[in-house]
């Protein structure tokens, strides 16, 4: 299964992911993840630090291309997980790009959006064969993503005339639209509290099996999934 797990912090996205089948190995972006003490799964550190302690994006990035270089030689491998891929564009690659950029312009502090399909370029590099291993030998694919503003425009009343704004319209999967593409289902987790409890949903807007929603507190996603039929 090559699934898209989304949602704000807190809604259980890693933990859902833990559920998959064992033994599964998860590639943590941001060095926060803490493997379960009760499933075989393995969760392995990707962000580097320089000796000043500071964010080493050209060391994480080597590091984490050597983690998915091993997955896609290991003829048996585990199931696996990005946690997050939004983290791998947005932070990642979009900071080895800016180093590139800087080398030759040292005054720059941000890419122009034309410079963006650079980004693009080097997350499909990392994604792409894993997606493609994935699909040929059937094997367990998570990929992560955070949310983000999604904008749009909206009316505003300005000296007594309505215009045009650009406006924040509502929230969206942190990722790019080919990765919901290739990916099999797309699972997005909320979380809502209900007369002093936490109820957890999952609403899935593709899967082989069409859309769906369910309440999954207390369940294991996974399960959830396989009574699904995925």
């Amino acid at each position: 299964m090559i699934i898209l797990l989304a949602g704000e912090p807190g809604t259980g996205k890693t933990f859902g992911a833990m559920t998959f089948p064992e033994p599964a190995r998860i590639l943590d972006m941001e060095n926060r993840d803490t493997a379960p003490k009760d499933r075989v799964v393995t969760v392995e550190k990707v962000k580097c630090l320089t000796k000043d302690y500071l964010d080493d994006y050209p060391a994480s990035l080597a590091k984490l291309r050597g983690m998915t270089g091993a997955w896609l030689r290991d003829p048996t491998p585990p199931s696996l997980v990005l946690d997050t891929v939004s983290d791998i564009r947005n932070t990642y690659c979009y900071n080895e790009r800016l180093g590139e950029v800087q080398v030759k312009n040292p005054q720059r502090t941000r890419l122009a959006i034309e410079e963006w399909g650079e980004v693009n370029d080097k997350v499909e590099a990392i994604l792409f064969p894993l997606i493609n291993r994935a699909r040929k030998d059937s094997l367990d694919l998570v990929l992560i993503t955070q949310m983000d503003d999604e904008w749009g425009t909206a009316e505003e009343e300005r000296g007594g005339r309505y215009v045009k704004v650009k406006a924040r319209v509502g929230r969206k999967r942190a990722c790019q639209n080919w990765i919901e593409y290739h990916v099999d289902t797309i699972v997005t987790l909320a979380t809502q509290e209900r007369k002093g409890e936490w109820k957890y949903t999952a609403e899935c807007s593709k899967s082989p099996v069409g859309c769906w929603s369910e309440d999954v507190t207390g369940q294991a996603l996974h399960d959830v999934l396989l009574e699904k039929g995925l």
